[in-house]
């Protein structure tokens, strides 16, 4: 997360980062983190390894 180059770490993170994300949790106070998350986003991979966590963020998304 801290380097030039991708890492392990990185997609770690991006996976607890994603999963925080299913809560709606805002990581606006983190404008580095959040710019961070968006380049893992942008992987031309990310829509294809998490179709299913987005699959599973849509029902939770209604709920109360």
């Amino acid at each position: 997360m801290c380097g030039d180059e991708m890492t392990i770490v990185d997609i770690s993170m991006a996976t607890n980062v994603a999963l925080i994300e299913l809560r709606n949790y805002k990581l606006d106070p983190w404008p580095l983190m959040c710019a961070w998350y968006q380049r893992m986003k942008s992987l031309s991979y990310w829509a294809e390894c998490n179709h299913g966590l987005y699959e599973w963020k849509s029902p939770m998304m209604h709920e109360g």
